[in-house]
């Protein structure tokens, strides 16, 4: 966990591509960019939020994005992941691993819960397993209709 820190302002245009990078590969919905660009400068803010980097030679090799949120039933506060993504030339090191430790470090010193999940379809298992070794059991599934990916045709 060690390679993992806090981002800051000179992180910003790295991960401006990253986050692109990382929507291209995985969004469920349509980019807003604007949007992007408030969660991320929030984070760099760390208004109610941390983000951390795995970063080398001004590379931006991985991120995780932390945001406090309230439950919608509760005023108990939990940090919640709005990204967590390896870059893919890095995926062959312990970068995954490594910020996910941050991020389970973030909430026991925050003293809050961690809602963190995958919401991917390209290696789902290992993935799972991974999270289950640094989390344990999952609690629950997510699920979106219709699949993101899907054609017409398999929706139909």
């Amino acid at each position: 966990m060690s390679d993992v820190r806090i981002a800051d302002y000179k992180d910003r245009s790295g991960m401006i591509d990253l986050l692109y990078m990382m929507h291209h590969e995985n969004g469920v919905a349509p980019l807003s960019a604007s949007k992007m660009l408030d969660a991320l400068d929030r984070g760099l803010a760390r208004d109610k939020s941390i983000i951390g980097v795995i970063e080398n030679d001004g590379i931006i090799k991985a991120s995780i994005g932390l945001f406090a949120h309230s439950w919608w039933y509760s005023d108990e506060y939990h940090l919640e992941d709005f990204w967590n993504f390896v870059h893919p030339e890095y995926r062959k090191s312990t970068h995954a691993k490594n910020l996910l430790k941050f991020a389970r470090k973030a909430a026991d010193d925050l003293g809050v819960q961690l809602l963190i999940g995958i919401l991917s379809s390209e290696r789902t298992a290992a993935k799972v397993h991974l999270y289950e070794k640094i989390f344990g059991p999952s609690v629950g599934a997510g699920f979106v209709y219709p699949h993101p990916r899907a054609t017409d045709k398999e929706v139909a």
